[in-house]
């Protein structure tokens, strides 16, 4: 039995534990009601109003955090404009109102904009609310797209911006894509705006987490039950099982090589897909602001800034690339 003296700093740290917990509470329900304060139409107008005004006098990165509700528009270069709608939950439609389409992931959308002049298929796993979806459906709005989104709550989001845009040309899907068709656990962050780390993967963020059991498909099904003849375009955002979702589409990366941009963050999924593409004739160009940057391996990025490599096969370079920095 523990004697008093070796259980006191026990007892010391379960205290600690619980004050840090409740401490972490009193947090979340403070931003829940102030959210909830700012996210009305009137307040949110009001606010958004004044922001403006004194926008020179604030960090771009404060004035990109502040929630933003209703209707957002964003331009594409000599191309039109699409439509986010949001009740203010919406953290990518907010950063894009406040600086603009390249205030997200900026050389990974001018790399995908440069892609979709060689695309008429196109698949967003990982689509959230739709950005690059909408892209491509607006670019070209004969283009086939595949919207993949599986947090219920985020695909409506989705389906709504979809319809706003009168986009026939995207179809959206909820379901995992993974390497099996069947059911899998999923970690759904519970947090008080749109969640952007919900994962397969157990601890793949530090956020409250809630389990829950969803249907998976992997590519190569899809594309078979789908009759779709040809894929030309990937993107692939799925916090830490990019890996398996290419390992699910061994045949269509053999039958039609497509493009793929893929998010790669360090420490988790590297090694598995350089192995996957190894043995092929894929070459390996990591994605930054200031252009393309040829890679030998496949090492994942330590921030947004430098986490999507671009996955091209060999006799695609010289055509494909044409136009783009390659450093």
């Amino acid at each position: 039995m523990d004697s008093l003296r070796d259980l006191w700093p026990k007892r010391q740290e379960i205290a600690a534990s619980k004050r840090i917990k409740a401490m972490n509470n009193k947090e979340s329900l403070f931003k829940r009601l102030i959210f909830l304060i700012v996210k009305m139409k009137l307040v949110n107008t009001l606010m958004r109003a004044v922001l403006s005004l004194l926008a020179p006098l604030f960090p771009e990165k404060f004035l990109e955090r502040i929630p933003v509700v209703g209707e957002i528009s964003v331009s594409l270069p000599n191309t039109g404009t699409l439509v986010l709608v949001s009740d203010g939950r919406d953290q990518i439609a907010s950063r894009l109102y406040w600086s603009g389409l390249f205030s997200y992931e900026p050389g990974t959308v001018e790399i995908y904009l440069h892609l979709l002049k060689h695309s008429k298929v196109a698949f967003d796993v990982g689509a959230h609310t739709g950005l690059f979806a909408l892209i491509a459906a607006l670019y070209n709005r004969q283009m086939e797209v595949y919207a993949f989104e599986p947090v219920p709550r985020i695909f409506g989001y989705l389906t709504k911006n979809i319809e706003r845009n009168g986009f026939y040309n995207v179809r959206p899907v909820c379901r995992v894509v993974s390497d099996y068709d069947g059911k899998v656990s999923f970690y759904e962050p519970k947090t008080v705006t749109l969640p952007s780390s919900a994962s397969m993967v157990r601890g793949f963020t530090i956020e409250k987490t809630e389990e829950v059991i969803v249907p998976t498909v992997s590519l190569d099904t899809f594309v078979k039950e789908s009759g779709i003849s040809r894929v030309d375009l990937l993107k692939i955002d799925v916090e830490g099982s990019e890996d398996r979702v290419l390992a699910g589409a061994r045949n269509i990366l053999k039958r039609d090589k497509p493009s793929i941009i893929c998010e790669v963050i360090r420490g988790t999924t590297e090694g598995r897909l350089h192995s996957l593409f190894n043995q092929t004739t894929y070459r390996f160009f990591r994605i930054t602001g200031k252009g393309l940057v040829p890679e030998d391996t496949v090492s994942g990025g330590v921030t947004e800034e430098d986490w999507n490599y671009l996955f091209i096969t060999e006799n695609k370079v010289s055509e494909v690339l044409k136009g783009l920095t390659v450093l």
